[in-house]
């Protein structure tokens, strides 16, 4: 596996938003790249996943993401997609088909997990006990 920042068409690596309390948020996103091999086959799966990091602080939030691009780069960490029949957060579209564009019937999200758990996580369905919401952070007594 290799990890890097992600940079979008147009050289931005980082976003902000304002929250609905008015405060910035920070997002970052870390690319990671594999290449496995079937050894019965002899085919070669190229998949790249897109991990990102979001916080109320750009330093922190830079640091998290060189920490996740080394831990994967040493083999510690890495990603996997996890699947479900219902949203992962509010307002989340359904998997589609590249291809055709036909809707899937499932949710997907990146995850990140110790490296030598990913393939008993991969590709597998959770079931989620509620939607997640944007957090609502308080400023203040």
């Amino acid at each position: 596996m290799n990890a890097k920042k992600f940079v979008d068409a147009n050289s931005q690596s980082v976003w902000t938003k304002t929250t609905s309390d008015g405060r910035e948020q920070t997002s970052m996103c870390v690319e990671i790249n594999d290449e496995t091999l079937d050894m019965n086959t002899g085919y070669v799966r190229e998949e790249k996943s897109l991990v990102w990091i979001k916080g109320m602080s750009t330093e922190a939030v830079s640091r998290q993401v060189d920490l996740v691009i080394n831990s994967v780069n040493k083999g510690k960490i890495a990603p996997y997609r996890a699947f479900s029949k219902t949203p992962f957060y509010e307002g989340q579209e359904e998997d589609i088909n590249p291809s055709t564009e036909a809707k899937l019937g499932r949710y997907s999200q990146i995850r990140l997990c110790p490296a030598d758990q990913r393939e008993s996580l991969h590709r597998q369905f959770v079931v989620l006990e509620e939607v997640a919401k944007e957090p609502v952070v308080k400023v203040g007594p």
